[in-house]
């Protein structure tokens, strides 16, 4: 079985207090027919793609007054119902950018916080029990596909190699990780929707003194049926620092 993971990322080149990393797994052949299924959806909306922040923000393709808030909703229902039956995980791991980089200050080392959302995906999966009973049986396999254009991605590849290196034995299902222009598929531009989405729910509950807030109608359209597992670290320490 080869499993696929779309990821894409939201908060990394705009005033946002937190930076996610969030995607979609499934099987190669699911994500198939996927494109095959959610190519129509589009079609039917006279839209070209879905991206969260022109969805919300009522710009390209939505910019027409038409694209109601309601309009909108109902295309996402609509890629839902083709893509939740599908998949096996959602994904969403965020950081909260000023603490990380407060706590990082004279350290030689100084990964971004995009590469600790990827490094708390990682260990996301290891301990999701679900996701290991799968990953554990013979011939399954675990790719990444990430969008392309991000100033951090190069850290991305270098830290799936070092995880890779030095927990190998947990993860020989690893077979490798790539980098893709968003418009070349569906999966990358649902990625983009539950990255843009979860990271505003996220301020939003930062902006509610981490109380929790209803979901937004948005990300509860996209995740409706999807099984996700994520978090945000607000706060961090090395093993080193001074207790």
């Amino acid at each position: 079985m080869v499993l696929v993971c779309y990821l894409d990322d939201s908060g990394t080149g705009i005033e946002s207090p937190i930076v996610t990393l969030s995607g979609f797994v499934g099987t190669l052949d699911s994500w198939s027919a996927f494109e095959r299924e959610a190519k129509p959806v589009l079609d039917a909306a006279n839209v070209t793609y879905v991206r969260g922040r022109d969805i919300f923000s009522s710009k390209g393709e939505y910019k027409d007054p038409k694209w109601t808030v309601e309009r909108k909703l109902d295309l996402i229902r609509s890629l839902n119902e083709k893509l939740a039956p599908r998949l096996g995980l959602g994904l969403s791991f965020g950081t909260l950018k000023e603490p990380f980089k407060e706590r990082s200050k004279g350290r030689t080392r100084i990964q971004s916080p995009f590469g600790f959302c990827f490094e708390m995906l990682f260990h996301g999966l290891l301990a999701h029990k679900g996701f290991q009973n799968v990953v554990q049986k013979d011939g399954v396999t675990l790719s990444f596909v990430i969008e392309e254009g991000n100033a951090n991605n190069a850290e991305i590849f270098q830290r799936y190699q070092r995880l890779k290196r030095d927990h190998g034995d947990k993860v020989p299902f690893f077979a490798g990780m790539a980098f893709a222009q968003k418009n070349s598929s569906i999966a990358l531009q649902m990625a983009d929707l539950l990255a843009f989405f979860s990271r505003r729910h996220s301020e939003a509950i930062e902006s509610n003194g981490r109380e929790q807030v209803p979901m937004n109608h948005y990300l509860e359209a996209l995740i409706k049926d999807v099984t996700c597992i994520g978090r945000v670290s607000t706060d961090f320490y090395y093993s080193d620092d001074p207790k």
